[in-house]
């Protein structure tokens, strides 16, 4: 399975997780409906159905592949435009599919599946003389509304006579179909509460989806209306790493017992021990995106496995022992009537404990793995390699190559423990799944180093520091240059005005401040005149 992202980027993991889970549900819903109705799909021929499988796998991956691209890019100042539009429509499309999925799973007319059991159901009755449907008549809706209780003491008497000369397994394959009717009816609150609980993993994805998706319009669009680029300037990738790791020892905080309160010390006791025994929060580790997007797809795959295991337990419990039965009676001359007399009821009711129990266990192993996964991260940023081989002992080329990929069958075969292998210390690395294991975690632990990262983004931001003081001396230097190229010129003309005035006396009284000062005697005659008339006027000679 190729990587379309960066596994080792902490940004809007969890996001990613969330559609890696939609994903998971998805293919396993196909899967569900090509093991239970296999002879409806696989009439054309192997080679056609795997096409069309491929295809309906590709289409589902296209779904969801532009939600997954979003959360990939970079939310900048620059790019608010196109991030509003992908917001927006991304928002719009999530909240249309969980209105038509609620809309799939409350209208029973939509669920072909549900349809098909009802009816074959009914057949299954109609077969051994209950039939229901000449019973309610024509109308039969406002039938079963006036006569619901009639209808239903009815049909329990039905059921009743016929049980009683019935075969046990008779009993018992009766009592399933009334089960399965009752389910897929979904008209009591048993049956709303399981079906919530079963589709309750889609919805919360989805809908977180819809909402994380719709913050981060809101959060966008307001942004960019108040022309604010602060929050898009985010904090340095390993601020947290860097306050940790470079906090003098006057900032820790006293985690003496005495400083609880007494009403509160067995809660408190309850945390340390899940924090020292079950996972520990350590200030300097994050998973990293792929790890997260695993195990929340092994985690859904678990979940959906044990109700499917719930819903299908009768039936696959009787074909298993039918098929056992027929082997017997092949192998030893035994009764062929071997199967009949097992209590199927127990039967299903001790498998599906067993379901539920080792769906609990597979989930403490995923945890332990996570946990066992920190710790060796951990171990390996200080040099020490436990249970795991150094990268020493791997060529370069191998761990690039099968890092960038994790094999399916960790989600397909349940390996809940990706951390070891079953061929042992010596073949453990021809295992693909911990080859890719082992690689993807040296990979992981290179780029993702505390100290190294806090060293390059020190670095990193000195040369930022660097960069600015050099632009603001430049531009210094710039205006200093041009205030002392403005004054020399200043200084250079006055020196060539001087001269030319020595040189040339004449051109003195054409200053402009000399022109004032230099009147030149006017015509009698004319001052006479202005005299005469009341004006008295100085004119001025013309050059």
């Amino acid at each position: 399975m190729p990587m379309i992202f960066n596994s080792h980027s902490h940004i809007h993991r969890f996001e990613s997780a969330a559609v890696f889970g939609i994903i998971a549900l998805e293919i396993l819903h196909i899967f569900d409906e090509f093991i239970i109705n296999g002879t409806k799909h696989f009439q054309n021929g192997p080679l056609l159905d795997l096409i069309l499988q491929f295809g309906i796998g590709l289409m589902l991956g296209l779904r969801y592949f532009p939600i997954l691209a979003i959360f990939e890019q970079e939310n900048t100042y620059e790019n608010r435009l196109a991030n509003i539009i992908c917001y927006g429509l991304a928002s719009i499309y999530l909240y249309c599919e969980i209105i038509f999925k609620l809309q799939s799973d409350i209208n029973c007319r939509l669920d072909e599946r549900k349809k098909s059991m009802i009816k074959e159901i009914l057949t299954k009755f109609h077969q051994m003389g209950i039939n229901f449907i000449d019973y309610l008549g024509t109308n039969r809706t406002s039938q079963l509304n006036d006569t619901y209780q009639n209808t239903q003491v009815w049909f329990n008497h039905q059921i009743e006579q016929h049980l009683i000369n019935s075969t046990y397994d008779d009993q018992n394959e009766v009592e399933n179909d009334l089960n399965r009717l009752n389910y897929s009816l979904e008209l009591n609150r048993q049956s709303i509460v399981y079906n919530t609980l079963r589709y309750a993993p889609y919805y919360y994805f989805i809908v977180f989806l819809a909402v994380r998706l719709t913050v981060m319009f809101l959060n966008t669009f307001r942004n960019t209306i108040q022309h604010k680029n602060l929050l898009y300037k985010s904090s340095p990738r390993w601020k947290y790493v860097r306050y940790n790791l470079l906090k003098s020892s006057t900032n820790e905080i006293s985690t003496n017992p005495n400083d609880y309160s007494h009403l509160f010390r067995f809660l408190n006791y309850l945390i340390y021990f899940f924090k020292k025994n079950i996972y520990s929060i350590r200030p300097y580790f994050r998973y990293s995106k792929l790890i997260v997007c695993i195990y929340t797809s092994a985690l859904t795959l678990i979940y959906y496995f044990t109700f499917w295991i719930q819903d299908h337990t009768y039936v696959l419990t009787k074909k298993l022992l039918l098929f056992l039965n027929l082997i017997l009676c092949a192998l030893a001359d035994l009764s062929k009537d071997l199967c009949y007399n097992l209590n199927l009821n127990h039967i299903n009711r001790d498998i599906k404990y067993i379901c539920l129990l080792t769906a609990f266990i597979t989930c403490i192993q995923l945890f332990f793995g996570l946990k066992h996964y920190q710790t060796q991260m951990c171990n390996a940023y200080r040099g020490i390699f436990h249970d795991i081989p150094t990268a020493k002992q791997i060529s370069s080329i191998t761990i690039v190559s099968k890092s960038m990929h994790y094999p399916g069958r960790f989600m397909v075969i349940f390996f809940a423990r990706l951390d070891y292998s079953p061929y042992g210390r010596g073949l453990e690395m021809y295992d693909s799944s911990y080859a890719s294991y082992v690689s993807f975690f040296h990979i992981e632990k290179n780029q993702r180093h505390p100290v190294l990262n806090v060293f390059i983004d020190i670095i990193r931001q000195r040369l930022i520091d660097i960069r600015k003081l050099k632009s603001k001396l430049t531009i210094e230097k710039i205006r200093r240059t041009y205030e002392q190229d403005k004054f020399t010129q200043i200084q250079r003309f006055r020196w060539a005005l001087a001269y030319t005035l020595i040189r040339n006396e004449q051109l003195r009284r054409y200053r402009k401040h000399r022109l004032p000062s230099h009147k030149i005697p006017q015509s009698k005659t004319l001052e006479k005149i202005f005299d005469k008339i009341g004006l008295t006027q100085t004119l001025t000679r013309k050059y």
